[in-house]
């Protein structure tokens, strides 16, 4: 039941409802759930649409980039050197400025642009042209493109709850209890304080870290508003917003008859799903002390990787049935091996991608023990950098010569973390690369550069 047929005022002011079309959870966030019959224009729009949307919208901003959304907000990121680089959409980086570097030598000036190619070219031209109105000619010229695929960068933005959280994520309760036909008069102390903005208001329990609650599927990156009738008695409101911020609110003790409302959304594809929402409450959750979304974000993507390999492995299936049809169609495969042919070409596939595109999804497989997948990643078990370090400071200034770039020496190793499982961490190691001439330095993950230059790395 909806409340359509019961409500003809808004629920926080009270003023005559206008037609103004309200998503519970917001828009923002690809929440698909809306209705005409909950709030006002003004409150809509004027109060809650440019105090509390914002807000949100920030706090899951480096999410919102992460997963491709158009409306994410690019943010600035750095490099070890200091360099700034710009974090967009898709996990897309690209240096903000293109950095200029020009060395002379012998009597002649050279003139490097480092950076990416099109905004490079530009500063390439009108420096060069600089240099030849002070009476300089560039004699050597080079575009030192960035890798932004296996650049060591740091985007370090912080996941903080407001009170402006806290105010949206009761106005998601208030408006879904509203939704469901429930008697909006027993909360109105709260939808009173919700509708006068108090930042005051702390009645949100922030749970599920742990997944005490509720553990996600193995793909799931979702949106859930639950209300049911706690075992206790009272009536409580669980939020799951992308299963990172989970938040538990009670309305209030007593309550009569068993209540139970939920909506449960694909966050990504805005899909309405059908499934059981499970949630283990055998007593209202205590607010947790130091407060962080690490291990909630770290598992959002997992489960996206996890996506990800499973649509890719559905897409390789859908082309190997049809290759392997077309084999038998043309008797070149007898159809009685049809079967056991695409059960085992599947299997190497997903044998493949798990190696080789999607390591470490599996927590089973104990992958970040394995030292030959590390080394196929260029990671290390952190406690055997600094024997790596050690075995290899042999190569320490040789010499690299890359085409089109010109001549670079091997300066030091840099380690990233990488993952944190079952006790292990595990670090990316890069070499850093100096230019000979412009200083200029480049991260290439270790095994890249051992291929290259055919040293064979003993796990």
């Amino acid at each position: 039941m909806t409340n359509k047929e019961v409500l003809k005022n808004c629920i926080f002011c009270n003023n005559s409802l206008d037609n103004s079309d309200e998503h519970i959870i917001p828009d923002c966030l690809n929440g698909r759930l809306h209705s005409k019959y909950l709030i006002c224009q003004k409150c809509n729009s004027d109060k809650f649409g440019k105090q509390l949307e914002p807000a949100i919208k920030k706090l899951f901003n480096t999410i919102l980039i992460i997963l491709g959304f158009e409306n994410a907000k690019s943010v600035y990121s750095e490099d070890p050197d200091g360099k700034i680089f710009l974090f967009s959409k898709g996990g897309n980086i690209s240096q903000v400025k293109p950095e200029i570097l020009v060395n002379k030598r012998g009597g002649k000036t050279y003139l490097s642009i480092n950076g990416d190619s099109k905004n490079a070219l530009k500063y390439f031209e009108k420096q060069a042209n600089e240099l030849l109105k002070k009476g300089h000619r560039p004699l050597h010229s080079c575009v030192l493109k960035t890798d932004s695929t296996s650049l060591p960068i740091k985007v370090e933005e912080k996941f903080q709850i407001s009170p402006e959280i806290i105010l949206e994520l009761n106005k998601i309760a208030i408006e879904f209890y509203a939704y469901s036909g429930l008697d909006i008069s027993k909360i109105k102390e709260l939808s009173d304080r919700v509708n006068k903005m108090d930042r005051t208001l702390k009645n949100v329990v922030f749970c599920n870290a742990s997944n005490e609650i509720r553990t996600c599927q193995s793909d799931e990156v979702s949106h859930i508003i639950v209300i049911r009738t706690h075992t206790n008695g009272s009536l409580y409101c669980y939020i799951e917003l992308f299963n990172i911020v989970c938040a538990y609110i009670n309305f209030y003790d007593g309550h009569e008859s068993k209540t139970m409302y939920s909506y449960y959304q694909d966050a990504l594809t805005g899909e309405r799903l059908t499934e059981d929402i499970v949630l283990d409450f055998d007593k209202e959750p205590d607010n947790v002390e130091n407060l962080n979304f690490n291990s909630q974000i770290n598992a959002l993507s997992d489960r996206l990787r996890s996506r990800e390999y499973n649509s890719m492995l559905a897409s390789i299936a859908k082309d190997l049935t049809e290759f392997i049809d077309k084999e038998v169609l043309e008797e070149r495969i007898k159809k009685e091996d049809r079967d056991k042919i695409l059960c085992d070409s599947i299997i190497g596939e997903a044998a493949r991608l798990s190696v080789y595109e999607f390591p470490y999804m599996i927590e089973d497989y104990e992958d970040e023990k394995n030292d030959e997948l590390n080394h196929i990643h260029s990671n290390l078990q952190e406690n055997q950098y600094e024997d790596f370090c050690n075995k290899y400071n042999k190569l320490i200034g040789r010499r690299i010569d890359i085409p089109d770039e010109g001549i670079y020496l091997i300066d030091s190793f840099l380690k990233q973390p990488f993952l944190q499982r079952n006790g292990i961490s595990l670090v990316k190691v890069f070499c850093v690369l100096t230019h000979e001439d412009f200083k200029h330095k480049r991260y290439i993950p270790y095994r890249d550069l051992f291929v290259a230059i055919s040293i064979r790395h003993d796990t």
